[in-house]
């Protein structure tokens, strides 16, 4: 039995039902899966209900009562009806005469619970389904709203009248519904019964299942989401639907119900939860009405196999997804021959595909795991912005004819093609030159149409396996057919992609493997490869503006852009591209990038590659930016050229002009670039002289550091453009910047900088090695730049730098540089040329100075430094210059570096100048003079080297008297003095003396006795000590001498030594007390005697600078002197 209305939502129908074997071999017939059942509208009357319960899926009855939905109860009397919108009977699949198939009706009702004196505020839709897919999908492209029928099966004699007006009077020869069966009550994933609504059937009451419509199911696992949803307006019975969010929790089943309030037809649901969890999102709205969907960071492991035709935007950003969504069904809506029984094309309106960070290279389907042909199958025709970052993890695969052809044809072939994405079909091409009537059988999946801007449709069909009818030859038999014959890749598929995004993420890139292979486009070989190169995309550069693949590893640049006019699709029209990033694809070659005809051209980026400046860059207007850091241009041929008296010294390659050997300023490759506002050229092969940058309107930065650049330009002697001098006199000329007066950095850095640039003197310059590995001998001396050259108004950044020791000229002017910020010229070799050095610069001029660095080299002279109020790092380490003159008004210096150089006179004033100074280096100089409080307030300073100078013992002194009342004024440790010198050239701090006498005396012991007399006749004179030793001497000599002696005490009082009644007797082993007969001491006198020293010396107190070094020390400060 065929369909003869083979409508399915947009989908064709090719199959009759006699084919169907199973269930799902009918849905995959009819391109669904069995959860995504769409309405199938106009099916023949015919169709028996076991036949349409096949096709749908259901293995069980589903029967629904269906009334007309008029109660003929109080509580729901005219509610449901006035609400409903139908005034006169609904025509169309409402209106069924014989046996129809259930029915999907979208209605509002009462819910159950509300009782009685209910309003039309209480009313809410719902469906009566009997399939998988409810109302929500069902109507017509003209009336959305209107009710359609199909699933299980219902018998009615006569008309079916459904939604009629309440004044309805069904004739006594027809009746309302007769159910064949009883409802059953089954509940599927994707159509949960909600409410249960009570209506009347032929005067009986009965029961009918009110069904929330088919969700779009997102399987995913979050703690916290954000989703947002585009739409078009969707109205039923006058009231505006927004979509429906639900969550159902997978571990407790819980379901949540979110209804946001849209924002200018955007519905953004926001979830936030204490536990990440694997959970379902469920949006109930017909498919057909979203226009974009944002699931960025959702955790989204697939996206549902469901029919957006009017989706513009899907962002799927940061997810996991493990294929890429087939978004030619997805987005695709079919056009239908006049009979609807083929398809004849497909239109989207899919337009932006943001899918970065998500993991195609894991499909199932091995086919599906690398960009190439199989995934273009997938990619809608009509798409514009491509990101695909971080999605495939290996090379690409893009296969040749045999597999997949993209045919130009007529637009009378392009119209007769009929589409089907499984069966092979047979059509006849007019292909080659001249033109062969071929038959081609294959699976015709797509085809598409545009208009470029030069006019002229381009008709394109896609095939997979593609053969000749009748012969085994392929298309490369036929002569010229490479005109119509491409293979199906970025180009051919999506020829309109104005940007496309495959910039590595983390570790994911496309890269170069061992089965690396690309069809031979270079020279249209599209039945051969190209083996072990990846090459970049390629793409119809008549409308890409944004092309980026950073941090790749392609090996070989798309001929698109070696020849836009014939490979980039260009012809006579110019290119949108603006934006060019195939930086850090390290392997990246390409004979040429030719760019003539990107007019629109803002940025180019090809750092760390190993191609060449793109030619024909003259005169972009809209070019800002060219990035070439690290770039390993490829060489170019030398040629010869008399540049100047000795010509071209050494062969460059002078990538910055067209010509390795240019002869005019107007050689150089940027001139006319009036929005260019940066070159970089960061650690790249950059090599030759420096133009002049004309026409460089906006030019703000230039960055040649760590390159070959040499200097000079074009023109020999008596060259009009250089003043009568030949191009190698200067490095760079006062003219160099005319007309890029917005420059503010310019940062050079070269080894070579100013090789055989100077003073022709044949023979005089310094030895170096040439670039053929010989020594040689420069014949230029002197190389410096034009004294004016960086008198440029919004200066700030000004880097000079060189190992080469070329450069040895005088030092340029920085007095017309009035903004400059940051001036670095270390160890280059100013004035080297000259026996007495060169002038130190003087910064009058320079107000906004931050840093100055001209350390090791041999200026001269005096530094001066006034008002410089915003200088911090002064470095002038290393020269010659002999003197320190004025130096004022230098609050924020913090940093100041002159040692090593012929300085005298006197240290300079830092309290008075710079009271922040932390850091100050004066060392191996010879300064003399120290002015008391130059560094008494400089309550900041961290560290001072004034070491190997001249200055004196008391110079020393002072200097330490002001550190100590700088220490006392803001005490601190850490800080380091350094004050010594090698050669005993620095005084050392005084040291003097006071010498004061002292006298210390001590009592050294003492023993008592006690005199126990009782016979008078017998009375004692003497009495020894026997523990006391007492001494009556002189030890040593004075100043330092000891004099011992002792003290007796008789009943408490002291007697004086020598005494005629009693004496001490201090003789080795007769030690005591003795009494004079007749003065014997009577019963119980106490007698005493104590052993006492004095012992004599000196205080010799220091004086002098020594004593505040050493409490200077003590207070955590490091002071090094003599």
């Amino acid at each position: 039995m065929a369909i003869n209305n083979p409508i399915l939502f947009g989908l064709k129908v090719a199959n009759t039902f006699s084919d169907i074997q199973s269930k799902n071999t009918a849905l995959n017939n009819l391109g669904l899966d069995i959860r995504d059942l769409e309405v199938i509208r106009g099916i023949s009357e015919s169709l028996s209900r076991s036949e349409l319960q096949q096709v749908s899926g259901l293995d069980v009855n589903l029967t629904r009562f269906i009334d007309r939905l008029k109660s003929d109860t109080n509580q729901y009397s005219n509610l449901i009806n006035l609400a409903s919108g139908f005034v006169v009977p609904t025509r169309g699949n409402l209106e069924a005469f014989g046996a129809i198939s259930g029915g999907a009706i979208r209605y509002q009702y009462v819910p159950n619970d509300k009782g009685i004196d209910v309003t039309s505020d209480d009313l809410k839709y719902g469906d009566i389904s009997t399939s998988r897919v409810s109302a929500w999908s069902g109507g017509s492209e003209i009336n959305p709203t209107e009710p359609v029928s199909y699933g299980a099966s219902v018998q009615v004699r006569g008309s079916l009248k459904l939604g009629q007006s309440a004044t309805y009077s069904v004739p006594s020869n027809e009746s309302i519904l007769n159910v064949i069966d009883d409802p059953e009550p089954v509940r599927f994933d994707t159509e949960v019964p909600t409410e249960i609504l009570k209506i009347n059937v032929n005067g009986q009451p009965g029961y009918v299942y009110a069904m929330r419509g088919i969700p779009q199911i997102f399987t995913t696992a979050f703690k916290n989401l954000t989703m947002q949803f585009g739409y078009n307006d969707y109205n039923v019975d006058g009231i505006q639907l927004t979509p429906i969010f639900t969550f159902t929790d997978t571990d407790n089943g819980n379901e949540i119900v979110s209804r946001p309030i849209p924002n200018n037809r955007v519905s953004v649901i926001r979830f936030n939860s204490s536990q990440f969890k694997e959970r379902e999102m469920r949006v109930y709205f017909p498919p057909k009405f979203i226009t974009s969907i944002n699931a960025t960071s959702c955790s989204l492991a697939t996206f549902p196999k469901v029919k957006y035709e009017s989706i513009k935007t899907i962002t799927l950003t940061n997810n996991i997804l493990t294929e890429l969504p087939n978004f030619s069904e997805i987005a695709y809506k079919p056009i239908y021959n006049a009979t609807k029984t083929a398809v004849t094309g497909y239109d989207s309106e899919l337009i932006t595909l943001g899918l970065q960070n998500n993991k195609f290279y894991v499909d199932s389907d091995e086919d599906q795991r690398f960009l190439g042909s199989h995934s273009m199958t997938r990619l809608p025709s009509n798409l514009r912005t491509l990101n695909i970052r971080g999605c495939y993890n290996q090379h690409t695969s893009f296969l040749d004819a045999n597999d997949f052809v993209a045919l130009s044809v007529s637009q009378t072939e392009y119209l007769g093609v009929l589409l089907n994405s499984e069966e092979k079909q047979t059509f006849t091409f007019d292909i080659g030159n001249p033109a062969q009537s071929i038959d081609v059988k294959g699976i015709y999946f797509d085809k598409y149409t545009y208009t470029p801007t030069g006019g002229g449709n381009v008709y394109y069909v896609y095939i997979k396996e593609p053969t000749r009818v009748g012969t085994t030859d392929t298309f490369e038999t036929i002569p010229g057919y490479k005109e119509q014959v491409d293979v199906l890749d970025f180009y051919t598929k999506t020829p309109r992609l104005k940007s496309l995004n495959l910039q590595d993420l983390g570790a994911r890139r496309i890269y170069r493997t061992s089965n690396s292979k690309y069809v031979d486009v270079y020279n249209e070989d599209y039945y051969g490869y190209i083996n072990n190169v990846e090459i970049t995309p390629r793409l119809n550069l008549l409308f890409l503006e944004y092309f980026n693949v950073y941090n790749c590893y392609f090996t070989k640049l798309s001929p698109a852009f070696e020849n836009p006019e014939t490979d980039g699709g260009l012809g006579v029209e110019n290119s949108p591209l603006e934006y060019f990033n195939v930086s850090e694809n390290e392997a990246l070659t390409s004979n040429d990038i030719k760019f003539l005809k990107m007019t629109a051209i803002k940025t180019i980026s090809i750092s760390d590659t190993a191609l060449p400046i793109p030619s024909g860059l003259s005169n972009k207007t809209q070019l800002t930016d060219l990035n070439c850091n690290y770039t390993r241009f490829p060489s170019r041929s030398p040629g010869t050229s008399n540049l100047a008296p000795g010509g071209q010294p050494e062969p460059q390659n002078n990538h910055l002009w067209g010509t390795t050997t240019p002869t005019a300023l107007s050689d150089y490759n940027l001139q006319g670039c009036s929005n260019l506002r940066s070159l970089r050229f960061y650690k790249s092969r950059l090599d030759g002289m420096i133009p002049k940058f004309t026409g460089n309107d906006e030019l703000r930065s230039i960055d040649f550091r760590y390159t070959n650049i040499e200097g000079g330009r074009p023109g020999g002697v008596g060259a009009i453009f250089n003043n009568g001098d030949h191009g190698r006199r200067y490095i760079m000329w006062d003219d160099t910047f005319q007309d890029a007066q917005k420059i503010t950095s310019i940062r050079i850095f070269s080894n070579k900088l100013g090789r055989n640039i100077g003073t022709y003197s044949p023979g005089a310059g310094d030895d170096y090695v040439g670039e053929d590995g010989t020594n040689k001998t420069s014949d230029y001396v002197g190389a410096e730049f034009q004294d004016g050259v960086f008198s440029l108004p919004l200066l700030n950044y000004l880097l000079i730098d060189t190992n080469g020791d070329f450069l040895q000229g005088s030092f340029f002017s920085t007095g017309g540089a009035p903004s400059l910020r940051e001036l670095y010229s270390n160890g280059v070799g100013w004035g080297r040329a000259f026996d007495d050095g060169t002038p130190f610069p003087s910064f009058n001029g320079n107000l906004n100075l931050y840093r100055v660095d001209l350390r090791n080299n041999k200026f001269k002279g005096t530094i001066t430094l006034v008002n410089l109020n915003k200088l911090r790092f002064f470095y002038a380490s290393g020269n010659i210059i002999d003197n320190i003159g004025n130096l004022s008004n230098l609050g924020a210096l913090n940093y100041f570096y002159v040692g090593n150089n012929s300085l005298t006179g006197a240290v300079p004033d830092f309290s008075a100048s710079a009271p922040n100074l932390q850091f100050a280096g004066l060392e191996n100089n010879s300064l003399n003079v120290y002015p008391i409080g130059s560094l008494r307030t400089m309550t900041r300073i961290r560290s001072l080297d004034l070491s190997n100078n001249n200055l004196n013992d008391a110079a020393i002194d002072k200097i330490l008297e002001d550190l100590l009342i700088n220490y006392n004024s803001a005490k601190r440790g850490g800080v380091v003095i350094n004050l010594t010198s090698i050669d005993n050239s620095m005084g050392a701090p005084t040291r003097g003396e006071i010498i004061t006498p002292t006298t210390i005396t001590t009592k050294v012991g003492e023993e008592t006795i006690v005199v126990n007399q009782l016979d008078p006749l017998n009375l004692d004179l003497v009495f020894r000590l026997q523990t006391l030793d007492i001494e009556n001497n002189t030890v040593g000599s004075a100043p330092f001498d000891t004099i011992n002696f002792a003290k007796l005490y008789i009943d408490g009082v002291e007697i004086i030594l020598p005494n005629a009644i009693v004496q001490l007797n201090y003789a080795t082993n007769q030690k005591g007390v003795e009494f004079q007969p007749g003065f014997a001491p009577s019963q119980g006198t106490v007698i005493k005697v104590e052993a006492w020293k004095t012992d004599n010396g000196q205080d010799i107190t220091e004086t002098g600078g020594i004593l505040i070094k050493r409490e200077l020390n003590s207070k955590g400060w490091i002071v090094q002197t003599n």
